[in-house]
């Protein structure tokens, strides 16, 4: 399923990432915006948090607990993930990032193409 224009790529990036999540997790986040300059493709999310989670983080020991347990679901679903991007544009990915503000309630990922996305 290899989108070719930005508005199809974002559109099906925001979906992959909705659903992924809402199956992974349990629920879907609130808002996901994507940006694609040259190779470099940046996924913001916001409202993340389920609402178990949201009243963990009222501790300190709930806080590191939620962010242990969301830096593992990353890891552990890392492969599938990215093998998501990779479908949806059509390039390799040679290098991702991800980081998580629980406090704040969001997340931001970067991944890098081996080719201009468009």
């Amino acid at each position: 399923m290899v989108l070719k224009n930005r508005n199809s790529i974002e559109l099906g990036i925001i979906n992959f990432v909705s659903s992924f999540m809402k199956e992974k997790v349990g629920r879907g986040p609130k808002d996901v915006k994507v940006v694609m300059i040259d190779n470099v493709l940046t996924v913001f999310i916001r409202g993340l948090l389920s609402p178990l989670e949201k009243n963990l983080v009222q501790s300190e020991e709930g806080e590191k607990t939620v962010y242990e347990g969301r830096r593992l679901y990353l890891k552990l679903s890392n492969t599938e993930r990215i093998k998501g991007f990779e479908k949806i544009v059509g390039k390799k990915v040679i290098e991702h990032y991800e980081g998580i503000n629980i406090k704040f309630d969001t997340a931001v990922a970067t991944i890098v193409f081996d080719q201009p996305i468009l």
